[in-house]
C-alpha cells in the first residue's frame, strides 16, 4: 500500500478507480481495519497497476486479510456498541460472552473474573440481580409482570446468522431477548457502575474533533482549554454574564 502513495502510482490508479490508499493513525486502531477493508475493496484495481502486480499479497496471505477484516468487524460492531447511551449491563455482558466464546483469546480481558474487572463481587452481585436471581426477590420486593419469557425460535436464530458482521452487536441482543421486565426496588444499583470506558471513548473522540491539521501547532495549555470547555459545555449558560457581581 506503501508503493500506491508514490508519484507515478497513484496517478495510474486514478485511471481505474477514485479509491485510495489509507494511512494509518496511531492513535485509532480502527484505522488498521480501515486500511484492510479499502485493500479488500480495491484489490483488484490494483492489479492493473504493472509496478503493483509483483507485491500484491499471494493468494493465501490474501484469504488471511480477509478473514481477518471479517473478524475485525465483529470487534467494530461490538465497541459501537458500547459507546451507545441506551445499552445496558446485560446486553454488556451478552456480547463479551459471545465474543469470548468467538475469540477464546480475549477471555483474558472480557470474562468476568478477568483480573482488569475493577471490582467482580460487585459485579456479579449486580448481574445476579438483573437476570434470574432477580424473580427469586419477587415475594419481597417486586412487583412481577404477568408476561412469561419465550424462548428465541429456530427462525430468529437463523436470521441471526444471515446478518452481516456490521450488525452482529445489535442482532445478537435481539437473538437472545432478556429477561421479561420488572419493577425492582434494587434495579438503581445498576447505575452506580460508572461507565469509565465510554467517557474516555467520547473524551478521546473529542480530542480528534478539536485537533484538527489546521491546529497541528496548538499549544498544550490552549489545547487543554479547549478540551475542558467541550466537555462541559452543558454547565454553561451563555446568558449569564461573567462580569456581572450580583
Amino acid at each position: 500500500m506503501l508503493a500506491l502513495r508514490t508519484t507515478k502510482n497513484p496517478a495510474e490508479l486514478r485511471r481505474h478507480t477514485s479509491l485510495v490508499p489509507l494511512r494509518a493513525n496511531a492513535t485509532r486502531w480502527i484505522s488498521i481495519f480501515m486500511i484492510l477493508e479499502r485493500y479488500v475493496r480495491i484489490r483488484d484495481v490494483i492489479k492493473r497497476v504493472d509496478a503493483m502486480y509483483d507485491l500484491m499479497p499471494k493468494p493465501a496471505a490474501h484469504r488471511r486479510i480477509v478473514a481477518l477484516v471479517e473478524s475485525i468487524k465483529i470487534f467494530n460492531s461490538v465497541c459501537k456498541k458500547l459507546q451507545e447511551e441506551a445499552t445496558s449491563m446485560k446486553s454488556v455482558r451478552l456480547l463479551f460472552d459471545k465474543i469470548t466464546e468467538m475469540f477464546p483469546v480475549t477471555g483474558n480481558y472480557l470474562r468476568p473474573d478477568a483480573d482488569i474487572v475493577h471490582s467482580p463481587a460487585f459485579e456479579r452481585a449486580v448481574e445476579k440481580l438483573a437476570l434470574e436471581e432477580l424473580y427469586a426477590l419477587q415475594p419481597f420486593q417486586l412487583e412481577a409482570a404477568t408476561t412469561e419469557t419465550t424462548a428465541p425460535s429456530r427462525g430468529s436464530r437463523s436470521q441471526t446468522r444471515a446478518c452481516s458482521t456490521e450488525d452482529f452487536a445489535t442482532a445478537l441482543p435481539q437473538s437472545n431477548p432478556p429477561p421479561v421486565q420488572v419493577t425492582p426496588r434494587y434495579d438503581p444499583i445498576i447505575t452506580a457502575i460508572p461507565p469509565t470506558s465510554n467517557r474516555c471513548e467520547r473524551l478521546f473522540s473529542q480530542c480528534k474533533l478539536v485537533m484538527t491539521p489546521q491546529r497541528a501547532s496548538l499549544l498544550p495549555m490552549n489545547f487543554e482549554i479547549l478540551i475542558f470547555l467541550r466537555a462541559n459545555r452543558k454547565l454553561m449558560r451563555l446568558d449569564v454574564d461573567a462580569t456581572d457581581d450580583n
